[in-house]
């Protein structure tokens, strides 16, 4: 915490130099605790008015990659829709607000699209979740014990979803600001959040990594992959 409110100190001497600046990462504090050195910050992290800030649109990925689509779905042997379909089960749904809109990863899409051109026979994989382990996951579904099973759909306050105690670390909203979690519904009248995994690359990859690193059988990791499906 220390170390983060004298790096936001600097923004804040530099005021004069800086017309705009957006910060963005996996960790949300308080402006209390970490933001005493840069106070006139705007949280836009659950506005719906940026939602689809960071991510491709269904109608970006259809205008901007049409001709590698079709290359893909020519390669695979399929339809343009039966390759899109795909896509989308792999890579879309993540979700930043009440409104009802999802966006895919770019980071996914771009290995993706860049497979095809490469590959004689392009096939989906988990290119987010290889660019690093989230061992900081695993310390804290340790620390949680049985809880880290708990990784199935459920319903979270937008309070949960905003809060970042760096003393406990809850380990869901971690999970859904990490980007394993996304939300997938959002009820008005109750007025809380269902979060779910956003795709199957998020799906796939976060049910082996407990199974590996919590030496579960064959059958416990069908059995916790029944559950979150």
């Amino acid at each position: 915490k220390e170390i983060l409110r004298d790096f936001y100190k600097i923004f804040k001497a530099l005021d004069e130099y800086i017309k705009f600046i957006l910060l963005t990462g996996i960790t949300r504090f308080s402006k209390v605790s970490v933001f005493s050195g840069l106070n006139q910050l705007e949280d836009i992290t659950m506005a719906s008015r940026v939602s689809n800030l960071l991510g491709y649109t269904q109608n970006e990925l259809e205008t901007y990659f049409a001709e590698h689509i079709k290359a893909a779905a020519e390669k695979r042997g399929e339809t343009v829709e039966k390759t899109l379909q795909q896509i989308r089960y792999w890579y879309n749904g993540y979700r930043f607000s009440k409104k009802v809109l999802s966006v895919y990863n770019p980071f996914s899409v771009m290995s993706y699209l860049k497979a095809v051109t490469i590959d004689d026979d392009p096939d989906f994989a988990n290119y987010w979740f290889k660019t690093g382990t989230p061992t900081f996951l695993i310390k804290l579904m340790e620390r949680n014990g049985s809880d880290y099973a708990g990784i199935s759909p459920t319903q979270v306050t937008q309070e949960e979803l905003e809060d970042f105690n760096i003393a406990t670390l809850p380990i869901k909203t971690i999970l859904y600001q990490a980007g394993y979690l996304t939300i997938s519904e959002f009820s008005r009248m109750e007025q809380h959040y269902t979060i779910d995994f956003p795709n199957n690359e998020v799906r796939e990859s976060l049910i082996k990594l407990v199974g590996v690193n919590f030496d579960m059988t064959k059958r416990n990791i069908t059995e916790v992959k029944s559950e979150c499906l």
